[in-house]
């Protein structure tokens, strides 16, 4: 199975990368262009998409193929770590439309309601 994690570069993104790793996920990660080398240690294991998480172009590449989709975006910034992009509304709009077609049960890596 494969998951895409949106905001892969942030501390909890990482983490959700090496959880879907570990439980022997294919991972897709997409992070802003300035943070893809917080991916380092995971190359060759992830697919990265470079480019503004409310970017739809960007989002609409990284899903394909995927079983599932996280978002962990800090939509209010900590300490001036967040670039903005999750207060977009259409980031609202996305997750909306992806909670319609994407399964949300990834057995052995998170259960959302």
């Amino acid at each position: 199975m494969k998951v895409c994690i949106v905001g892969a570069s942030g501390k909890l993104g990482t983490y959700m990368v090496q959880h879907a790793l570990d439980r022997g996920y294919k991972g897709v990660g997409v992070c802003r262009e300035q943070s893809v080398g917080k991916l380092d240690g995971f190359e060759g294991l992830i697919t990265e998409f470079p480019g503004a998480t409310n970017d739809r172009a960007v989002i609409e590449k990284a899903v394909v193929g995927c079983d599932g989709v996280l978002t962990v975006l800090v939509p209010w910034g900590v300490h001036g770590h967040s670039s903005g992009t999750a207060q977009d509304p259409w980031i609202a709009e996305a997750l909306a439309t992806l909670h319609d077609t994407v399964t949300y049960e990834v057995p052995g890596l998170v259960e959302a309601t």
